[in-house]
This record gives structure tokens, C-alpha cells and sequence, in this order.
């Protein structure tokens, strides 16, 4: 699930897909036929060929849309603030700026760009949980912001210690977005596996000695939350939220560079020329695909607990897997429910490990290494031994099966004849008598004891070497 850093990194890049491109029409909305449209009230004051300006913000787990029209006369009743929507990502919300003829399956909001090639920026969200809303307001249940409002966010907590949801264990108050809003499963995680804090343990007796302000060169679980999405955000790519950047420089055009710096939010950027990636990209042009998976190691490489081989994990009070390493403290739910490990996380691990063992030994040899710890070594067998072994199945098998239909024969012969004598017969006593005589036949012809398949095998066997 996005969180703070990764909104953070996707309004810098609807920024810089703005400052460079403007958009024109209607605003699209994707959506399944049981789902009313939000934006039809923008889209008329648009019209059908208005030009427009994007930009955008973060706060938290919510992004801010802002739209300006090139068009708009000076006497329009709608002030500038009227143009914003705000963005709430779900499970697997991001935004995305491709070619509109290579438009992504899951493209919910749709906004056409002006010029060549033909573009389309476009919100993106596979599972359906991301919401937009035309309106310039935050969300009024959410609290400040822990990468941009990093001294509000401390005051507000400190001063919230006395509210009932800090009865509860510090690991589902760090969730509630009222108190700790940006922070996300592999935030808290990682907060409190890097302090050695317990997940459950009380989290108003965390909280309650916290100072005020904290001395220069200290730390806490508050500082840590915003020095950790800090760190992702100086990452550049979060865990992909963002959307691939290495495809700007094709679809921006050459003269849209800015070479001034811009500051948003109290977070200020600078603007790099051509010399390194076109339209401000910090990186080199790198080959297709090589800056994504790059992003996506160092973050790999960045965390320490969530969802690493090794460490423990427990289903908190609401539903949601918390990691951690040692004592899981006092308020552990009674269940203890726990989810295995990724067993891709697992097979990327041992990868990694046999690899940093072997150096560069050929595959042919990696392929022969002695059998993992735990793990019992078959037995090798003698060639002739296991010849006999599967020709002698093969025999019992064949006279097994010809044992098999000669029986059924001698069933149906028999039982044909003791019905013709009983036909034959009068008297129910008689009739008695010989069904009395069919079944016996029959028991006697069932298969042989598992002793007497057991000499046929050793027999047969025999006969083969």
C-alpha cells in the first residue's frame, strides 16, 4: 500500500509532468457501470477544448490535484482553489504518464495532453480501492503530515496522549491516520524494529516521556517515523509508486526544462539541465528497465525488518501483519496469528546467498553442491538393483492383471451355473441353498492374501536374474 513517501514522490512527479506539458478536453473518468462519475461538474466548466495546467502536492497519505485553465474568463464566479482534487490512493493507487494508444488496463482518471507524441497522464488502480474527490480541502480525520509537518505532527501526538485509541498497542495507533498520518505498514515496521521497540507493548506508556522537542542529535520513535519516509523519499523511487521515470525524457518535450529552483511545500528542488536526464531526472539515461529495477533494490536493500527472511510476524487486533525481531510485548493478541514468509522474499534470499558463496562458478557446478542442512541425501543405488526392482513390478503387475480377469471369468461361469441348477429347482429352500452355494464360489475366488502376492513377487523376481 502507498504511504507517505511514495505520495510524496508522485506529486513531485505529476509537478514535473506539468511544468512541461499543458492538457487540453475533457477529464476521463474509467469507471464500472454501478459507479456514479465525481468530476462531471469540472468537466463543464472546462468545456470541450479548454487548455489547462497541472500541478500537485502531498500531505500524508493524500495527494492534491491543483488544475489551472489557460482559457478562463477574468468574470468566472470560480476561484482558483475550486480547481483541486484530491487523490486517496488505496491499495494500489499511482499515476502514470504513457502514450494515450498504450493507456494502462487499470486507468481510472484520464487527463490528454497537448502536443506530440499523443500522452496521457492518467491515475492508475488495479484493485479499485483509490478515491478522488473535487474539492481543495484535506480530509478533516487526518492529522499533520510526518515528512512535511514534521513539528506539528510531534505536538498534535504529544498532545493527543490522552485520547482512548493510545490505550492500545503502539504497532495499530502508529496505522491510525488521525495521529501518524503517512505512516504505513512498512513504516511502523521498520520505526520500531530500528528502536528495539516492542510492537505491543502500551503506547501511551511509550509516547507519555517523549519530550516536547527533542535535543539535537537524538532520536525517538516521532523522529524516527519522519527521519525513515525522509529516507525513502531520498531513495527517488520509493517502492515504484511513482511510476517509471526513465520513459520523460522521450515523451517531454526538449524546451520544457526549468533551470530554476522551485519549493514546494517547505521541500525545495532544484531542477537539473539536459546535461544529465531531460525535465529535471536526477539520474543518467540508463537502458530501458535498468532505473527500475535499480529503485526497487535500493529499497529492498533499505529495509531491514518488514518482510524479511528471519523475522517474526503477528496479526495485529486489526487484521494487519506487523513484523518484528524479539518480544512481541504485553498486549500480544491471544490468538498469535502469524503469516508465513514470502516464499519469493525466501528464494530471492537463498538466491543471493548462494551466489555471494559461489563467485563465478558455472551453473554445472553450483548444480552439485552437497544437499541444504535438514535435507536427507538420497541413497545411490546399484544399476542392476533397480533394473531387477522395475522389471519385477512390471512381471507382478502383468500377472496380477491376467490373475485378475481369470478370476471375474470363473465368477461368471460359476455364477451362470448355479443359477441355471437353481432355475431348475423348486422350492424356496432350495433357491436358499444354492445362493448359499454362489457365494461361497465367490469367496473362495477372491484375490490371494498380501503373504501370497508377497512369494509371487520374490518369485518372480528370481526368475529375472
Amino acid at each position: 500500500m502507498p504511504e507517505g513517501p511514495e505520495l510524496h514522490l508522485s506529486s513531485r512527479f505529476v509537478k514535473k509532468v506539468g511544468d512541461a506539458r499543458q492538457f487540453a478536453g475533457k477529464i476521463l473518468e474509467r469507471l464500472p457501470a454501478n459507479r456514479a462519475p465525481r468530476l462531471d461538474d469540472l468537466n463543464s466548466r472546462l468545456g470541450a477544448a479548454a487548455r489547462y495546467t497541472i500541478t500537485s502536492w502531498s500531505r500524508g497519505k493524500e495527494l492534491m490535484l491543483a488544475i489551472k485553465p489557460l482559457d478562463l474568463p477574468e468574470t468566472s464566479k470560480y476561484r482558483p482553489e475550486e480547481w483541486s482534487i484530491r487523490f486517496n490512493f488505496g491499495m494500489t493507487g499511482c499515476f502514470k504518464f504513457t502514450r494515450t494508444d498504450e493507456l494502462p488496463k487499470h486507468a481510472k482518471v484520464c487527463f490528454t495532453a497537448v502536443g506530440e507524441p499523443a500522452c496521457t497522464l492518467s491515475f492508475v488502480d488495479m484493485r479499485g480501492f483509490g478515491r478522488w474527490t473535487p474539492t481543495s480541502d484535506w480530509s478533516d480525520n487526518r492529522g499533520p503530515c510526518i515528512l512535511q509537518e514534521r513539528d506539528l505532527f510531534r505536538a498534535h501526538v504529544l498532545a493527543s496522549l490522552e485520547a482512548s485509541p493510545f490505550s492500545k498497542p503502539i504497532c495499530e495507533v502508529m496505522l491510525d491516520q488521525r495521529y501518524f498520518n503517512g505512516v504505513g505498514n512498512y513504516l511502523r515496521a521498520e520505526a520500531l524494529h530500528r528502536l528495539g521497540v516492542a510492537p505491543f507493548a502500551r503506547a501511551r506508556d511509550l509516547l507519555a516521556s517523549l519530550p516536547e522537542r527533542l535535543e539535537p542529535g537524538r532520536s525517538d520513535l516521532l523522529h524516527m517515523c519522519h527521519q525513515l519516509a525522509a529516507e525513502v523519499v531520498a531513495l527517488g523511487g520509493g517502492r515504484r509508486y511513482d511510476v517509471p521515470l526513465d520513459v520523460l525524457h522521450e515523451l517531454l518535450p526538449r524546451d520544457g526544462v526549468k533551470e530554476e529552483g522551485v519549493e514546494q511545500n517547505g521541500l525545495k528542488k532544484e531542477v537539473k539541465r539536459e546535461s544529465a536526464v531531460q525535465n529535471g531526472l536526477n539520474k543518467e539515461v540508463k537502458e530501458e528497465g535498468d532505473e527500475g529495477k535499480e529503485e526497487v533494490d535500493a529499497f529492498e536493500e533499505w529495509l531491514q525488518c518488514y518482510y524479511q527472511p528471519g523475522m517474526k510476524n503477528l496479526v495485529d487486533h486489526q487484521g494487519r501483519t506487523v513484523w518484528f525481531a524479539g518480544s512481541p510485548g504485553p498486549m500480544v493478541p491471544k490468538a498469535r496469528k502469524q503469516r508465513h514468509e514470502s516464499s519469493k522474499k525466501a528464494d530471492k534470499q537463498s538466491v543471493k546467498s548462494e551466489s555471494s558463496d559461489e563467485g563465478s562458478s558455472p551453473p554445472e557446478k553450483r548444480a552439485k553442491r552437497a544437499p541444504r542442512r535438514g535435507t536427507k541425501a538420497e541413497p545411490v543405488e546399484d544399476q542392476a538393483v533397480t533394473d531387477r526392482r522395475v522389471s519385477s513390478r512390471g512381471t507382478a503387475g502383468k500377472e496380477s492383471a491376467e490373475r485378475t480377469v481369470k478370476v471375474k471369468n470363473e465368477i461368471s461361469r460359476k455364477t451362470s451355473t448355479a443359477s441355471n441348477k437353481a432355475a431348475g429347482r423348486k422350492g424356496a429352500g432350495k433357491s436358499t441353498k444354492s445362493r448359499s452355494a454362489v457365494v461361497a464360489v465367490l469367496q473362495k475366488t477372491e484375490r490371494p492374501s498380501p503373504g501370497q502376492r508377497r512369494s509371487k513377487r520374490i518369485s518372480a523376481a528370481a526368475r529375472q536374474t
